[in-house]
């Protein structure tokens, strides 16, 4: 009995294991050849496995394309929020997760979602995969957000600021992208002085209130 859950956990294992290589390789075609250039011959030649084993985890290319959009998105979110929290509690500010989302906004599997979101403005079947999932991922950006730092989150309009940073961020990564440095890195240090400012007109106007109010609960 033991034998046979041995096996079956080491089938579910390699199962497991070839279908991230798939998806892991997904991301490197896509980064490397834009979602045009992207075909099933090159993601199974980039993962070493068979075209059976392919269709095997993925019945379609929607399937497989909506998988690497979430492996995507589940791996820049991990990555700042593991970078965030690794920083002294002092340091925790809007401006360094401005710096943050910057920073992990490149790379392979930022290139590969970027090729995504490209594609997804011309074809309708990248689209309906993107558009739910990226949806989510405003969500949970939202969320983040919220937990990180409550007391700005609270104030009118604050859950539109994430929203708002990572619209300007993937500006200024396209103008990066463009060979525009200079100018990309002009719009992050914009971005990090409209956050200080967020911040001061908080400390200003609404600290006294929010601890008033805290008080008063009590």
């Amino acid at each position: 009995m033991r034998a046979e859950s041995h096996k079956r956990r080491s089938q579910a294992e390699r199962s497991m294991r070839t279908k991230n290589a798939i998806i892991q390789a997904a991301v490197k075609v896509l980064a490397k050849e834009g979602y045009s250039g992207t075909t099933t011959t090159k993601i199974v030649r980039k993962a070493k496995v068979s075209r059976g084993a392919l269709v095997h985890h993925f019945s379609s290319k929607a399937d497989l394309l909506q998988a690497t959009v979430k492996h995507l998105f589940s791996l820049k979110e991990v990555e700042f929020k593991n970078s965030f929290y690794e920083l002294p509690q002092q340091d925790r500010t809007l401006e360094k997760a401005v710096d943050l989302l910057w920073k992990i906004m490149d790379g392979e599997t930022y290139q590969a979602m970027v090729e995504l979101l490209l594609a997804s403005r011309s074809n309708s079947e990248v689209a309906s995969v993107i558009k739910p999932l990226f949806e989510g991922l405003v969500a949970n950006v939202a969320e983040n957000f919220r937990q990180l730092f409550p007391a700005v989150a609270s104030e009118t309009f604050g859950l539109s600021i994430p929203a708002f940073a990572f619209a300007t961020i993937q500006g200024a990564v396209f103008l990066r992208e463009s060979g525009l440095t200079e100018v990309s890195l002009d719009v992050i240090e914009i971005l990090k002085l409209l956050a200080k400012f967020v911040v001061l007109e908080l400390s200003v106007e609404r600290i006294n209130e929010l601890i008033e109010d805290k008080k008063e609960a009590i």
